[in-house]
């Protein structure tokens, strides 16, 4: 149990890595010129680089700790996206709140309900009545939330297939 918690400790911090790197290729524009020479690759790959592997780490610690659990039915639909929402959600809502204080106060912004609700239901890619959302930069959250959702009831549908859930 200790060699699967330490692999999990690993596994955080390189998921902590792919965040910096993200954030750093978002901050080129603020600190551009003085440290391009020393952060050329960050700001260059770090959005595609980091997300994918976020991804891709993210995936399997979920497909690790959870897969056996969804596919014999030990947990529920339910408990497992409030699992993800608790994780998630508060980060999230810190973010866009953030957010949009920073476009106000910066840019004079004027945030009315139909700005901000897709921003706090997480619909951050212009799903609805083509309003984009304002916390652009948290669209990966969203994402990940969809991969969550997907995830399960891939499982849920590959139950009695276990080889089935390969193919998804």
């Amino acid at each position: 149990m200790n060699r699967t918690q330490k692999m999990f400790h690993s596994l955080t911090g390189l998921r902590g890595l792919c965040i910096l790197m993200i954030v750093i290729h978002h901050m080129e524009g603020y600190f551009g010129a003085p440290f391009s020479s020393y952060l050329h690759l960050p700001y260059r790959w770090g959005g595609v680089m980091g997300n994918s592997f976020f991804f891709m780490l993210s995936g399997f610690v979920i497909s690790y700790g959870y897969r056996e659990k969804i596919l014999q039915g030990q947990t529920a639909f339910g408990g497992f996206i409030r699992k993800r929402l608790a994780k998630i959600y508060p980060m999230y809502l810190i973010t866009d709140l953030v957010q949009a204080c920073f476009l106000v106060y910066e840019q004079g912004m004027i945030l009315n309900f139909r700005s901000i609700m897709p921003n706090v239901f997480m619909i951050t890619t212009g799903w609805v009545d083509d309003i984009y959302p304002y916390n652009v930069s948290c669209w990966f959250v969203s994402v990940l939330f969809l991969c969550y959702i997907l995830y399960y009831v891939l499982c849920r549908l590959s139950k009695g297939h276990p080889g089935r859930l390969i193919y998804f």
